[in-house]
């Protein structure tokens, strides 16, 4: 009992030291987890100003802050800016520590070491995180708020019903200038189709109208649109259709036959000279023909000349083509009917090309008319015995005909250049007797006055006499004559008033 009644006081102090140490071991505990809640969470490891390691939290940080691809300090900082804005450009070479003037005990804390820098958020116990997501969704939100805003076009969202349940500050002025809450009548509920379509609208402040382009896309709660302005573009597009049917109204009184090519080689313009010319159907050219099928249909038609080879004929109209575009093909088909065209290719701007078509059959027919008949009255001209030059009214020799070659063995045509008056005087004087014919014919050539026919008469070993006459013709154009025959009365010279009888 003694033994019993000894050892109580040893009991209760053992049984008491437990009790305290267990309740300090609570309290060590409570502390440590206290501690441990607001202790330093760790975001990103950064090395070379790069982003090479993050925890979740920092990983979910960036992507809040909608950072994309490669990460670096300028991203975490723009993330960050508004609840720490004093964070600086360039990281510090020294540990430092930066308040949250958003979130209470908030802080971040940057520790440089060999191998970067790390960097952690201090203070954020499960109330400051929360407070810290909400913080950045709601810049995050500002953010797109502004960025809907600055974009120039009205974007709107509206519910399954096609109520608008959402708008940037575009849409809502484009509202009062429409006086119409719903200015699109747009198509709204599931299954909408994607697409586009153009709207016209009147401006009460422009007075006008106004077009736009809404593109539409589903969303899971409605239906989100984009309305693009094209009132310039519309504009344009009525300028280029009114400057088209223009050139179509012009090329349809043009005799010439036009076809214009794209850059595809398709046919995408015609005129009715074309239909004239070429016998093409209608049907034909508007189901637009390439060029290859084109020119094989006018081959079929004969409107160009038959090739040999059909192989050959193929290689030459690439090279048409080609020409084309380089401007420099130019043709003359001659056709069995007697008809003669001529076909013309011109390149246009974006690759495009275009072939003109004349019937030239009539000029050709002029030109060989004209053609045979000079050379009807230079057979005639050579057939005269006397000796014919004719000068224009500057002197150049324009007609000699075979008896003048003859007679002073000398053809004005022989060279490049056409002779002159002085180059024929300068020539013809050295075969004759002196005589004051030839200033006198250099003078009269060069005269505008009055003139009237006169003769001279001329000597020279080789031919013995002859007899020059000079005629004034229209145009202030002369005509020499020289004749082997004496027998005739001179008519006075320009310098001479006396008669001579021969």
């Amino acid at each position: 009992m003694v033994q019993i009644v000894a050892l109580q006081p040893v009991v209760f102090a053992l049984i008491l030291g437990a009790l305290i140490t267990c309740v300090a071991a609570c309290i060590l505990f409570r502390r440590h987890s206290a501690n441990r809640q607001r202790s330093s969470e760790p975001l990103f490891l950064i090395r070379n100003g790069f982003v090479i390691d993050s925890s979740d939290i920092g990983t979910r940080l960036l992507q809040l802050g909608g950072v994309q691809g490669a990460k670096g300090w300028a991203d975490v900082r723009e993330v960050l800016a508004n609840l720490i804005p004093d964070l600086p450009v360039t990281l510090p070479s020294e540990t430092r520590t930066f308040a949250s003037t958003r979130v209470d005990a908030l802080a971040l804390r940057i520790v440089p070491n060999r191998r970067g820098h790390r960097i952690s958020l201090t203070g954020l116990d499960k109330d400051n995180g929360q407070r810290l997501l909400l913080e950045l969704s709601q810049s995050k939100l500002a953010f797109l708020m502004r960025v809907t805003d600055a974009v120039s076009m009205p974007i709107w969202k509206t519910d399954q019903d096609g109520t608008v349940n959402w708008c940037n500050k575009h849409f809502q002025s484009l509202v009062e200038r429409s006086g119409d809450e719903q200015p699109f009548d747009v198509p709204s509920g599931k299954n909408t189709i994607q697409s586009s379509r153009r709207y016209r609208l009147f401006s009460n402040a422009s007075q006008a109208d106004e077009w736009y382009e809404v593109h539409s896309r589903e969303l899971d709660s409605g239906n989100i649109f984009f309305a693009q302005e094209i009132s310039a573009l519309m504009r344009a597009e009525d300028a280029q259709r009114n400057f088209v049917q223009t050139l179509a109204k012009t090329f349809a009184y043009l005799p010439t036959g036009i076809a214009i090519f794209d850059r595809k080689s398709q046919l995408v313009l015609f005129n009715p000279a074309l239909l004239d010319l070429t016998e093409l159907s209608a049907e034909f050219l508007s189901n637009r023909p390439t060029i290859t099928t084109f020119f094989d249909q006018l081959r079929e038609l004969r409107i160009m000349p038959e090739p040999k080879r059909y192989v050959d004929w193929r290689q030459n109209l690439e090279r048409l083509i080609s020409d084309a575009q380089k401007d420099r093909f130019r043709e003359t088909w001659t056709l069995p009917g007697g008809l003669t065209y001529r076909i013309t290719g011109r390149p246009h701007p974006d690759g495009a090309v275009a072939f003109l078509l004349e019937d030239i059959s009539a000029e050709v027919s002029l030109t060989r008319k004209f053609r045979a008949e000079l050379e009807m009255t230079q057979a005639v001209m050579d057939a005269d015995a006397d000796g014919l030059i004719v000068f224009d009214n500057a002197g150049r020799t324009v007609f000699s005909n075979l008896s003048y070659r003859q007679l002073w063995n000398l053809d004005p045509d022989g060279g490049l250049e056409a002779l002159t008056v002085l180059d024929v005087v300068k020539a013809l004087r050295k075969k004759c007797d002196p005589t004051p014919f030839w200033s006198d014919l250099r003078d009269f050539t060069a005269s505008f006055d009055s003139r009237a026919e006169w003769d001279c008469e001329l000597t020279g070993r080789r031919f013995g006499r002859l007899i020059a006459t000079v005629t004034p013709l229209s145009a202030g154009a002369t005509v020499v004559r020289f004749r082997q025959d004496a027998r005739r009365v001179l008519i006075a010279g320009p310098n001479d008033n006396s008669l001579e009888q021969a």
